[in-house]
């Protein structure tokens, strides 16, 4: 199996739009010579990285990109095949996974209290929710 990784550039159109709305995530070639299309990039960004796993050999990189479902478009200004894709900064990436380990951690004690055996007996019991049907008039009353 070849791995082939693709740094897709793009002008006028953010990475997040593209992949939204211009990329087929189901290209019909998936499960037949291309095996597998891993994606990422910053969402308000203008480059996708794509790591691409064929069966055989890997195709040059525009004709890849296109098997692979990112369409040439306008907005689509290079297609780059790189020996790996760039990794981010050490310190960055641990700074980002740590900042994100905090907000969840926030997250979770403002969302999660612990429950005591006295705060469950005290919910009313037996109480149910009417839902009562409404017909809304047109125009509203008092408006004519």
């Amino acid at each position: 199996m070849a791995l082939q990784f693709l740094i897709l550039t793009l002008d006028g159109i953010t990475a997040g739009d593209y992949l939204a709305w211009v990329r087929d995530p189901e290209p019909p070639a998936l499960g037949q010579d291309l095996r597998a299309v891993s994606v990422q990039g910053d969402p308000l960004g203008d480059t996708i990285e794509a790591v691409l796993a064929w069966r055989g050999a890997a195709p040059a990189p525009a004709v890849a990109a296109s098997i692979a479902g990112f369409h040439r478009t306008p907005e689509l200004i290079e297609v780059e095949a790189v020996s790996r894709l760039p990794q981010p900064d050490d310190a960055t990436a641990h700074d980002a996974t740590a900042e994100h380990g905090q907000r969840t951690r926030r997250t979770t004690e403002r969302v999660v209290a612990p429950t005591s055996n006295r705060a469950r007996s005290a919910r009313p019991r037996g109480s149910r929710l009417r839902i009562r049907s409404v017909t809304p008039t047109w125009p509203p009353a008092g408006t004519e």
